[in-house]
């Protein structure tokens, strides 16, 4: 009987545990469920402005410069962007802080400056404007004290922007001697007066249609006539009516006043040539980056005689074409960068004015 208890016990203990090691093979063999991920969704990637959005953010932009609002202007510019002004051999800003820093300067000698874009023309990422700079002279401005005169000119920008419309890369473009003149003034080098040069106020978005192929091909062959100091195939491409504004000189040029200044410009400098480095078009404008590279090898009405020494000057011209000819353009150059070069003026002359923006 105790043997058959016994046999019972072992008979009922050894199965039990055949049962309960099967049961457990059974659940290690099911693959246990993947680990819920803690780690938090990537951002979804903000959508790109759309060139009116573009345009808008940089208008939004200057009036936070005119409010001077230096936090929130800072946004405006990408963490590594870049802001030059070329010709005026000042270093360039590297850095949205760096940028705020180089534009305050202005702010301080005119606290009342404003901007005004006037012209906008949007290629892509690509933005050029024309904007107008006023304000009076009542604060310390590169080292001098306030003289409570008005200044008004235009400027002229070259933005590249990200698809956020943030500021990657910046040039601007206006002439130091004119802030000079209009604020010291010098009856025997006058300059524009304040709030004389008009520019229509406009925003135009390319479209790379053959319209605007047809303008840029019309700027490229006044181009190619000009660095080939043909004055009748320059004459060819430009309207009868021109209305010529190089922001350097005091007044507007026609026509006849271009090409004779063409003409002295080719003779005081025998290799002069026009090189750009960026040509495009947005509706009847025509935008072009370039520089004007020439040996002084003729003469010149300020020099008794030509000097040998090599010039290049950048400068962006914006032209308005109509009915295949060049109707309207306006030109932005540092005017003092060529004196420098010559060695009429000193090297430091017009260059403590630092960036206009």
């Amino acid at each position: 009987m105790k043997k058959l208890v016994l046999a019972a016990l072992v008979l009922s203990t050894t199965s039990g545990c055949f049962n309960g090691c099967n049961r457990k093979k059974e659940q290690e063999a099911i693959e246990p469920p993947p680990p819920t991920s803690l780690a938090p969704e990537a951002p979804t990637a903000a959508k790109p402005l759309t060139p009116d959005e573009l345009v808008a953010h940089f208008q939004e932009c200057w009036q936070l410069w005119n409010q001077a609002a230096w936090d929130k202007y800072k946004d405006c510019y990408a963490a590594d962007a870049t802001l030059d002004s070329p010709g005026t051999g000042e270093p360039t800003s590297k850095g949205a802080q760096a940028i705020v820093d180089a534009t305050k300067e202005l702010k301080t000698g005119f606290p009342d400056m404003t901007g005004e874009p006037k012209l906008v023309l949007v290629h892509g990422r690509d933005l050029v404007a024309v904007t107008q700079l006023t304000g009076t002279h009542t604060g310390p401005f590169a080292g001098v004290t306030a003289m409570n005169q008005k200044l008004g000119l235009l400027m002229g920008e070259v933005i590249t922007v990200d698809d956020q419309g943030h500021a990657t890369k910046e040039a601007t473009y206006f002439d130091a001697a004119t802030i000079m003149g209009q604020l010291g003034g010098d009856k025997g080098h006058p300059v524009r007066a304040p709030g004389s040069t008009t520019i229509p106020k406009e925003t135009v978005i390319a479209k790379d249609d053959t319209a605007e192929q047809a303008n840029l091909a019309v700027a490229k062959q006044e181009l190619d006539a000009f660095n080939k100091h043909d004055a009748k195939a320059c004459g060819a491409v430009l309207a009868d009516d021109l209305v010529w504004s190089e922001q350097e000189e005091a007044k507007d040029w026609t026509k006849a006043e271009l090409l004779a200044d063409h003409a002295e410009a080719w003779k005081a400098f025998s290799d002069l040539k026009l090189t750009p480095s960026a040509m495009w078009a947005a509706g009847a404008y025509v935008v072009t980056v370039a520089t004007f590279d020439g040996t002084n090898d003729g003469p010149m009405p300020m020099l008794a005689k030509p000097t040998k020494k090599k010039v290049s000057l950048p400068f962006l011209s914006i032209e308005k074409i109509d009915g295949g000819k060049i109707k309207t353009g306006w030109v932005f150059m540092q005017s003092m960068a060529v004196m420098q070069q010559l060695g009429i003026a000193p090297p430091e002359a017009g260059s403590a004015t630092g960036s206009a923006k």
